[in-house]
């Protein structure tokens, strides 16, 4: 039998059939915001915010200018520093860096706090101590003993601790030198020296001076102050001899 048109009913039913899948073929899914190309939008810069971290050195000593360097983040060209009620000159180098001229200062511990151009601070707390310049030369000392003795007097305590503030400030090594006097035997006598320096470093060492900063060495009764035989002289060539940074 020839094939014929469908009937009219037949098409309109497959049309029926056909059209939700034609719109659905149509229709497009608008896109989500994960699927926006970042690309063609303008990138959101992230702020450096304004902050004071530290300052090198953290200690000075009063009655003289020094330089430093502030280090934190966010300061602007113009920026400002006080330190305490003053202003200090500073310098800005970057955003983390800031070089500055600490002004001469009374003995205190003192906040610092920059200040952008904006407005906008950054403080730091007790960021920076001043302590008292030394006028003590600890270069050399002298302390003496009693006969046949290797333990610190009290007077020779003192003598060493109204040193020890000059030997802690400094980072130069210290040689002990200990001596006897004459009478005994030069083995016991070089001995006896040796206890005497290590008495004396451990008082240092009970001070806080580093014990990688101290060396012990005897001479006996090789290098006497005093060449006489009497008390006088003996008195004198009991000693530990306390030498820094040579």
């Amino acid at each position: 039998m020839p094939l014929t048109t469908p009937p009219r009913a037949l098409r309109f039913t497959t049309l029926l059939l056909l059209t939700p899948l034609m719109m659905a073929a149509n229709c497009k899914k608008p896109p989500d915001d994960d699927d926006a190309d970042d690309g063609d939008g303008d990138v959101q810069q992230i702020e450096n915010p304004l902050a004071i971290v530290s300052i090198d050195p953290s200690v000075g000593k009063t009655g003289s200018a020094f330089p430093a360097t502030v280090y934190g983040s966010g300061f602007e060209s113009g920026a400002t520093l006080n330190i305490g009620p003053g202003l200090a000159k500073a310098t800005v180098i970057d955003a983390n860096t800031l070089d500055v001229t600490v002004p001469s200062l009374a003995v205190g511990t003192y906040d610092l706090v920059v200040s952008n151009p904006d407005g906008n601070k950054s403080t730091l707390r007790a960021g920076l101590r001043i302590e008292e310049e030394s006028s003590v030369d600890c270069s050399f000392a002298r302390v003496y003993f009693g006969f046949d003795q290797s333990t610190l007097a009290t007077d020779s305590q003192k003598t060493l601790d109204g040193y020890m503030g000059c030997y802690n400030a400094s980072s130069a090594p210290i040689r002990l030198e200990g001596h006897a006097d004459e009478r005994g035997t030069t083995d016991y006598n070089l001995a006896l020296g040796t206890r005497r320096a290590h008495a004396v470093e451990r008082h240092l060492t009970a001070g806080g001076v580093p014990s990688s900063r101290v060396k012990a060495t005897s001479y006996g009764e090789e290098k006497p102050l005093d060449r006489g035989h009497n008390e006088t002289a003996w008195g004198k060539n009991r000693r530990v001899d306390v030498y820094v940074g040579n």
